[in-house]
């Protein structure tokens, strides 16, 4: 709870505050009555990227790691935009180790003890990132047993993020992160920790595809400075591979990891165009819906109705997986058409308008057009209805 505000925690991964986003299904608001904080309705509609972007008629963007060939041919088809490659200004030094497999979990804490001590007595500067808060707390336990010092950085730590990234360049330095450092994060070497090689970043996981992993490997050697990248991957952590390969090679991993990711790419770019196509003609309806009233307060009205129901089919939308969008597609098409025909029914009774800030406009009108009695209607039933517009309607009833 942060300023009167529920903020969701990816406590499994990151540890990260995420900002800007709810929990669904109801939780959120659950949550924020369970904490006594106010509900109060979202006056936003929100909008996919591929919808929003295609709003306007240039789109320039730069990425550090869109670069296969199926990401490339994702842009062209959502967004209708080349790619070309800029150079780096300076030469890269980065050396990329060959990937270790571990048999087990704990040989797989040993290989990444053994590979810190290794980097900690070249006075190496060492990040490590791992998939999990919890192999965090557990890495940084058994080093502490070792006898070695590490800051923590995963979201639940009390130092500042600032704070541990500025010291995490220098020698012996070594920082236990989850994915957290493993995007945007600039870790600078110091000059002593350049010259012993730079910053040395292990990676604890096979990343879900060759982005992320490019991701990851970039922390090392920024801005042409030297550093390494050594992967050491826990088998038990490839349940799927290692259930049917006996003999595991990172080369099959890879294999396996790019036909899965190709079969993602296809199903994702089939069911995106889906989920828009259906959610623009919704919204071209609810426009269409607008154009037949002239009376701007029932549109406002028309609005707020339309931006409940919208904020439902927009999560049950982009939950729907490729199988299921048929069926929500449908399902949401008849509940527009049940919308429009109940919202046409109402339009036509006095007491339509029904969100209380669109009624203290309605009772300015009815003030200005010196139908006092209506005005003074509208205030004296906000006031025993809803507290929170209290002083508005007061001051308008007195006015």
């Amino acid at each position: 709870v942060e300023n009167e505000n529920i903020i969701p925690v990816d406590v499994a991964h990151t540890g990260k505050l995420e900002y800007g986003s709810k929990y669904s299904g109801g939780l959120h608001q659950f949550l924020m009555i369970k904490e006594g904080i106010e509900i109060v309705p979202d006056k936003k509609l929100s909008f996919p990227h591929l919808k929003f972007f295609n709003l306007f008629s240039k789109l320039v963007g730069l990425s550090g790691t869109v670069g296969t060939a199926d990401e490339r041919r994702e842009f062209n088809e959502y967004y209708g935009v080349t790619t070309f490659d800029v150079p780096p200004h300076v030469q890269g030094k980065r050396t990329v180790h060959e990937p270790r497999l571990c048999p087990d979990t704990e040989a797989w804490y040993i290989e990444i003890l053994k590979e810190i001590k290794q980097k900690y007595e070249e006075y190496r500067s060492i990040l490590v990132i791992l998939k999990t808060i919890e192999q965090t707390k557990i890495l940084a336990d058994k080093l502490k047993e070792d006898g070695l010092s590490c800051e923590l950085l995963n979201g639940t730590q009390e130092k500042k993020e600032d704070e541990i990234l500025s010291k995490a360049g220098a020698p012996r330095q070594i920082t236990i992160a989850t994915n957290l450092a493993g995007r945007g994060t600039d870790i600078v070497p110091r000059a002593d920790a350049i010259e012993t090689g730079g910053l040395h970043v292990i990676v604890g996981f096979l990343p879900m595809n060759d982005r992320v992993q490019r991701q990851a490997e970039g922390r090392a050697a920024r801005q042409g400075n030297p550093g390494s990248v050594q992967m050491i991957i826990d088998k038990n952590d490839l349940p799927i591979l290692s259930s049917f390969i006996p003999n595991l090679t990172i080369d099959v991993c890879y294999t396996i990891r790019q036909s899965e990711e190709k079969k993602k790419s296809k199903n994702r770019r089939m069911l995106t165009v889906k989920q828009v196509t259906h959610q623009d003609n919704i919204m071209k309806n609810y426009k269409s819906l607008l154009d037949e009233y002239d009376d701007d307060l029932i549109k406002k009205q028309i609005t707020r109705n339309f931006r409940e129901k919208y904020e439902e089919w927009d999560s049950e939308l982009y939950k729907a997986s490729i199988q299921e969008l048929k069926n929500v597609t449908k399902k949401q098409k008849k509940e527009w058409n049940t919308f429009v025909e109940l919202t046409k029914q109402q339009v036509e009774n006095a007491d339509f308008i029904k969100d209380h800030e669109i009624l203290i406009e309605l009772a300015k009108r009815y003030k200005e057009n010196n139908d006092v009695k209506k005005a003074i209607s509208i205030c004296e039933h906000i006031l025993e209805e809803n507290p929170n517009h209290f002083n508005a309607a007061f001051y308008l009833r007195t006015w």
